[in-house]
């Protein structure tokens, strides 16, 4: 019995790593954990002060996230900001690219690599900004 349990749970694993349907589910469900594990932060988490996620901030991450996702670029990290808000990050091919949701409401992506300069710009709050952002950092962290 024991066997056939172990069997079954490898087919388990086998089949969730080659489906990209339930790689994206369980990405999802992390990250909304970790989205609301992030909502029950108190101001001065880090002990310099730094402001918890609004929840303001927590939904446009949350939209955000959900978007690249769907789209298949999974978050590394999600992480609360230091300015005030939260953090969506990436890390693929020696090269790191995050979106930060401010408690202001400003959303700013980023992206660099120890061979250039770093890039950033503010993310539009629509869907175009936010899927042209997706394009263009799903390209660069494939390059």
């Amino acid at each position: 019995m024991c066997r056939r349990y172990q069997d079954t749970v490898e087919a388990m694993i086998a089949s969730r790593e080659g489906s990209e349907y339930v790689r994206r589910k369980i990405a999802q469900i992390e990250f909304e954990n970790r989205l609301s594990r992030l909502a029950g932060l108190r101001g001065n988490w880090d002990t310099y002060g730094s402001e918890a996620p609004s929840p303001e901030a927590l939904a446009a991450a949350a939209a955000i996230g959900e978007a690249f996702i769907n789209f298949g670029l999974i978050p590394d990290a999600v992480s609360p900001s230091a300015e005030g808000g939260v953090a969506i990050c990436f890390v693929r091919n020696q090269k790191y690219a995050d979106i930060e949701c401010f408690n202001s409401g400003d959303t700013l992506a980023v992206r660099y690599s120890s061979i250039e300069n770093p890039k950033a710009w503010v993310v539009q709050p629509n869907d175009v900004a936010s899927d042209a952002t997706i394009q263009f950092l799903t390209q660069y962290l494939s390059a």
